[in-house]
């Protein structure tokens, strides 16, 4: 009942929010609000049945692009980091926190009971979540995110050191990278064209075709195309925002003694990302030196409600509630569910499912190329015995 609990939890720190997610949720996956509004117009155990059916398929749709997604950034790994031949040894990040930051253990801690296990809903161990793998000498600083249900990789040339604040921001930054992937990614965006596809050709099947049904449906897509659309345009956004963000969930676990360092240091300057633009690289400079003099000033519980609210919303209430509405809106003119829509479904969800495990097989394969590649070229050994002497 974990889910009850997380999802209870949201509607008491903000019912404003909760409701704006509930929205998001069914415009990325409209199946299930589409089949619904059937369902209450032509009551029966079929149109009921179907609801749920409905919204497996909008969601197994979306995790079979999730499974190719998965594919494509282990195969990434390879390419882009393994096969250029560095070697190492892989830490855990409670050792390196133990080890090499302030109050080392109650950071780890904290950081996982908030940011991994949201709040303990979940037994998610941040170890397990997240591996970092040391390449002395490569010149390497790359983080492969992935979501929180599975693993991402962090590679880096040396840890920071005791008398390193700047090399302890910046790896905070990109475990924060990692932390944040969901929220700090277009994954509204991505989730819902598989979901969208889906439902555009399930409505098709159930239209009863009319003028006036063909300008109803036409408003929906419309109102479908404009919501990807927004959603695309946000996501150029999101770059910098995601980078404001891990830059202020670094400093809120930073020690002051390590900010007052950053704020004098001029190499503070120069932190910048090349696939960004220098209008961008200056907004997220400024507003790293006032979240420093925040958290400095001791307002560090400011800082994590104002990082929370750069990703409250991505796409407008007006614009959720109009695609909803539109949804719904088209299921007025459709055909009366039979029995015979019910197996058909059913079948329909059978082969996605089909579909799905074969491309989670097919990760699985790719996944255990990777972790074949970086038991070979990066083993796992203490941090005390082995990195240190490198990072040293």
């Amino acid at each position: 009942m974990n889910i009850i609990r997380v999802l209870a939890d949201a509607y008491r720190r903000s019912p404003r929010r909760f409701t704006l997610m509930l929205l998001e949720m069914a415009s990325v996956n409209p199946l299930a609000v589409f089949q619904l509004s059937i369902a209450i117009q032509y009551p029966s155990v079929a149109s009921f049945a179907l609801v749920p059916i409905a919204m497996l398929i909008g969601h197994v749709a979306i995790n079979i692009r999730a499974m190719f997604m998965l594919a494509q950034g282990s195969r990434d790994i390879i390419q882009d980091c393994l096969s250029k031949g560095p070697n190492g040894t892989t830490c855990l990040v409670s050792e390196l926190f133990a080890e090499r930051y302030p109050n080392g253990k109650e950071t780890y801690e904290d950081i996982e009971k908030w940011s991994v296990q949201f709040g303990g809903h979940t037994r998610r161990k941040l170890d397990e979540m997240v591996r970092i793998h040391v390449a002395p000498d490569s010149g390497i600083f790359t983080c492969y995110t992935r979501s929180q249900f599975f693993s991402s990789d962090i590679f880096v040339s040396s840890l920071p050191r005791e008398r390193e604040p700047l090399l302890r921001f910046i790896f905070l930054h990109e475990l924060f990278h990692v932390l944040d992937h969901i929220v700090t990614r277009p994954i509204t965006h991505i989730a819902a064209i598989p979901a969208h596809l889906v439902f555009f050709l399930w409505a098709l099947c159930w239209m009863k075709w009319s003028y006036l049904t063909a300008v109803i449906f036409s408003v929906t897509i419309i109102m479908m195309l404009v919501w990807q659309g927004w959603n695309h345009l946000q996501s150029g956004g999101l770059r910098l925002s995601s980078e404001i963000v891990a830059d202020a969930s670094a400093i809120i676990y930073s020690s002051d003694s390590d900010l007052a360092h950053l704020r004098a240091n001029k190499k503070l300057s120069y932190l910048c990302d090349d696939r960004m633009s220098l209008r961008d690289n200056s907004a997220r400079l400024a507003a790293l030196r006032e979240h420093i003099e925040m958290a400095l000033a001791g307002k560090r519980d400011e800082l994590i409600e104002r990082s929370h609210q750069v990703f409250s919303t991505v796409t407008p209430l007006t614009l959720l509630s109009l695609f909803v509405f539109s949804v719904i809106l088209a299921s007025f003119n459709v055909k009366l569910p039979t029995q015979n829509d019910l197996w058909i479904a059913i079948a329909s969800l059978a082969a996605l499912i089909l579909i799905f495990k074969f491309t989670s097989v097919r990760y699985g394969f790719v996944r255990s190329q990777v972790d074949d590649a970086l038991r070979a070229q990066f083993p796992q050994k203490s941090l005390k015995r082995s990195v240190q002497n490198y990072a040293q």
